[in-house]
């Protein structure tokens, strides 16, 4: 797909790529799109070499059990090697918590994984239920890309339907005005079950389905959804 990327308004946002998503519970769970890792690392190099750039969102958590606990487990909170922030780069802390053959779901299904994703990490879901946790709150990330001028956003990283996706930087970036460009296969989701009360005979999602319809979800309403090629196409001279 191509895309234009205009040098001196585009910025490239890394959420949450931290050490805590490579320990429990996270660890013991599937995770989508195998390629993450590479292609992160790709649009962050590709990014420093046009010399463009690169903000880097990291969660600390308040919740004492939480793998991103900067006190309890301090090595939750570090960037992954892979991802670590060079002199230069913006890095601000927040702390407010298709591989398939199926095209289309039904709404049932997209209602129960929304749903279950929510369910006991932002909100104990009875009949209704609408909780944030964005990059965008508690953070100076909005002031630091007007004052720029950084208006088209390319963002990846962790997780999609948590702080990438729905309650966090591309819904947001997306009702702010930037135009938003969200790499399919940059950004990771984990498998999740329903909430309760779910009428479905699934209780349990796979990872590349919760990826998936998360990313249709945004796709064409709050951001384009593309691949990592499609940038990096845009980015070459």
């Amino acid at each position: 797909m191509p895309i234009d990327l205009p040098k001196a308004n585009t910025a490239l946002i890394v959420i949450d790529v931290q050490e805590g998503f490579r320990q429990p519970p996270y660890s013991d769970l599937e995770r989508s799109t195998p390629e993450f890792e590479s292609n992160v690392e790709s649009l962050i190099a590709a990014f420093r070499d046009n010399g463009l750039p690169i903000v880097h969102i990291h969660h600390h958590s308040t919740s004492p059990d939480s793998p991103f606990h900067p006190t309890n487990n301090p090595t939750g909170v570090q960037p992954q090697s892979f991802a670590e922030p060079v002199d230069g780069e913006h890095v601000l802390i927040k702390h407010v918590n298709s591989k398939l053959q199926t095209l289309n779901f039904d709404a049932e299904t997209v209602q129960e994984i929304s749903l279950g994703v929510l369910h006991n990490e932002f909100a104990t879901v009875l009949e209704t239920v609408d909780h944030v946790n964005s990059s965008f709150i508690g953070t100076t990330l909005e002031q630091l890309l007007h004052t720029n001028k950084w208006n088209v956003l390319v963002i990846a990283g962790l997780t999609t339907s948590h702080c990438v996706s729905t309650t966090a930087a591309v819904r947001m970036a997306g009702n702010l005005g930037f135009t938003v460009f969200l790499p399919c296969d940059a950004t990771a989701m984990f498998e999740h079950t329903t909430a309760p009360g779910s009428k479905l005979q699934t209780l349990n999602f796979d990872a590349e389905t919760v990826q998936e319809i998360s990313l249709g979800v945004l796709h064409n309403e709050f951001a384009t959804v593309l691949e990592t090629v499609d940038v990096l196409a845009a980015l070459s001279p």
